[in-house]
């Protein structure tokens, strides 16, 4: 406006989780503060750099701007801007998808065993064998040369996988193991952007409140541009509050998956009847995934149940155990 400020003030808190970096030697600024004198028609504009210490998701709350004469006996203050937030993605680390078991013969990854053909993805040719079907001639190649020839097809598995977190079992008596809960979120996180970067498709379920709804996530398996930061968000919204129990949990998500998912389990302390879920979902035909977190003893399942057992995040690239 045509009138300059003589002094304006600006005025924010920051969630306690986070740190301020840059500008350097103001790292620990409560609240921040930023004060300039304006010319007319003039603007300007204070740049910080954060970082977020813990996963979660904060609200940072309208800025106060304060001004006055140039002797500050006359002041006004006036709060600008709407609360927004400020989200912080769980860590994610390298992961071993060998681990991850398939049910689908076709798709766009090769498999280490060649079970199944894939008539997408030709690899070169052979000659033809009596054995041969004549779906496979590779009549372009046969046209060039004497003979008969057969397309070689690749081997491949594609992924479709819903991961399932019980926040309920990594507390004991109303008591949090809140390394081997932050662990398990991290663990789901880096299971999520693994595939999706793959392009597969992947869903993610947490029977958790969460803090911005007070709501499970329920997010069906589905891929494509921004799937990873949907799922990233869901679990920075993770909060250690337990919604339903996992067994009713599930019952009411798998109508909606269909036949042939797999699913991937982390938990803390299972419960004793989730193995017998698994078993249970095995035989309608889904692939199943327990992934343990922590220092307890993991279950026994039963075949073709898998198994997987970290303690570290480093195991999550190469695990330590692991049952086939």
């Amino acid at each position: 406006k045509p009138l300059p400020l003589p002094w304006v003030q600006l005025e924010n808190d920051l969630p306690a989780e986070f740190v301020l970096i840059e500008p350097a030697g103001r790292r620990n600024e409560t609240p921040i503060r930023r004060t300039a004198a304006l010319l007319w028609y003039r603007s300007i504009t204070w740049k910080l750099k954060l970082a977020g210490e813990r996963r979660g998701y904060y609200p940072l709350s309208p800025v106060k701007l304060t001004s006055g004469d140039f002797l500050g006996l006359y002041s006004r203050s006036r709060l600008d801007g709407n609360t927004t937030h400020l989200i912080v993605y769980p860590h994610i680390f390298p992961v071993d998808t060998r681990m991850i078991p398939s049910l689908h013969p076709m798709g766009e990854f090769q498999a280490a065993r060649r079970l199944f053909r894939d008539p997408t993805h030709t690899i070169g040719v052979r000659e033809y064998l009596q054995s041969d079907s004549l779906k496979f001639i590779h009549w372009k190649a046969t046209a060039r040369g004497w003979g008969l020839k057969v397309k070689l097809t690749a081997a491949t598995t594609a992924y479709q996988v819903a991961i399932f977190l019980d926040v309920a079992s990594f507390q004991t008596d109303g008591v949090l193991a809140e390394e081997e809960f932050e662990l398990g979120i991290s663990a789901a996180g880096s299971i999520a952007a693994s595939l999706s970067g793959r392009g597969g498709p992947v869903g993610l379920y947490v029977n958790s409140r969460m803090v911005d709804t007070g709501l499970p996530a329920e997010i069906p398996p589905g891929a494509g541009r921004g799937r990873l930061t949907h799922l990233l968000e869901a679990l920075a919204k993770v909060t250690a509050s337990p919604g339903d129990a996992l067994l009713d949990f599930v019952e009411r998500q798998q109508k909606h998956l269909a036949a042939g998912t797999t699913l991937v389990f982390i938990a803390g302390r299972p419960a004793e009847s989730l193995p017998l879920l698994l078993a249970g979902l095995s035989a309608s035909g889904f692939k199943t995934l327990l992934i343990t977190v922590g220092e307890n003893e993991a279950p026994r399942l039963a075949d073709p149940v898998r198994g997987w057992h970290i303690r570290r995040p480093e195991e999550l690239g190469f695990p330590a155990e692991s049952r086939p």
